[in-house]
């Protein structure tokens, strides 16, 4: 069973943020988990003037700034959920996303859960991009909640949407995601990446051929879904063609999953443009929080 002890919240005082920070402190309650607060001092350069050179008061000044910031992140966390889970309060400088993915990879965070900003202007462009490069960099698995999503979903979660692909990390995703759901709950779903207006695709693909491939697809996810029966229960496989984000995000709407599970790729060049075209536009746009897992 998938359990998370050590929960990092990424937070900056944004609507975003507190919602995130409420779906840690759900997700602390249910498993029994501690959650660390981290607050990055903005710097858009990561720039640091080493020592033998720094200002006496410039650095007093910011030792006072990252004291302010840790008090006023305890008052607010305070008012909104109490202190009886948080563990620590963190106020570091330089990039945000750096010192996230440090957190993550240093071995006492088996959880990220973040909020998401604007998807135009300013916020789109230095905001949104942390998170992006968290999710690609993460050494633990990376909660998101999004602006779209219209609530923060109970815990544990009762519906819960995992689109695999069939690779060797896929049963590892569904597993993940049966843990945090009864069985029953979850659906399994493989997108067959094609468009219906795709013309000369449509030429070539010919119904029958598309029948056998959709039938073999149904059976290799009822047997993916077989591993993950308990007690007779097993979760529901699904089938769907079209753009593969597009195809998770109407389904997650449609059947109102309360979490979306799913992997991401490594960091080579191919990869990268994979996840932009997929888990980026999933977690951009998703109306639920999504789970992602580095495969």
């Amino acid at each position: 069973m998938t359990t998370f002890r050590r929960i990092l919240c990424p937070v900056d005082f944004s609507e975003p943020s507190r919602r995130a920070l409420e779906l840690a402190f759900s997700m602390a309650r249910h498993h029994g988990a501690r959650v660390t607060a981290l607050h990055v001092m903005f710097d858009p350069f990561d720039f640091r003037v080493p020592a033998y050179f720094a200002e006496p008061v410039g650095e007093k000044a910011r030792v006072v700034e990252r004291d302010c910031r840790k008090a006023e992140l305890r008052d607010w966390i305070h008012a909104l959920h109490g202190n009886e889970l948080l563990d620590r309060i963190l106020v570091e400088e330089g990039g945000a996303a750096a010192r996230i993915a440090d957190h993550s990879d240093s071995g006492d965070t088996d959880l990220v859960v973040m909020g998401t900003h604007g998807l135009s202007g300013f916020d789109r462009l230095a905001l949104g991009s942390v998170t992006e490069k968290v999710l690609r960099k993460a050494g633990c698995p990376v909660l998101t909640v999004s602006p779209a999503a219209p609530r923060v979903p109970p815990v544990p979660f009762t519906r819960v949407l995992c689109p695999v692909d069939f690779s060797s990390s896929s049963k590892t995703t569904l597993g993940v995601a049966c843990t945090l759901a009864d069985e029953t709950n979850v659906t399994i779903l493989h997108v067959v990446g094609w468009s219906d207006d795709d013309v000369l695709f449509e030429q070539v693909v010919v119904p029958e051929y598309r029948h056998i491939l959709e039938e073999d697809t149904v059976l290799r996810l009822n047997a993916l879904a077989a591993e993950h029966t308990h007690d007779g229960k097993k979760p529901l496989a699904r089938v769907a063609h079209g753009k593969p984000y597009r195809e998770i995000l109407n389904i997650a709407e449609a059947e109102r999953v309360d979490l979306i599970v799913m992997g991401v790729r490594g960091r080579n060049p191919l990869n990268l443009a994979l996840f932009g075209s997929t888990t980026n536009q999933v977690v951009r746009h998703a109306s639920c929080p999504v789970l992602t897992l580095k495969q």
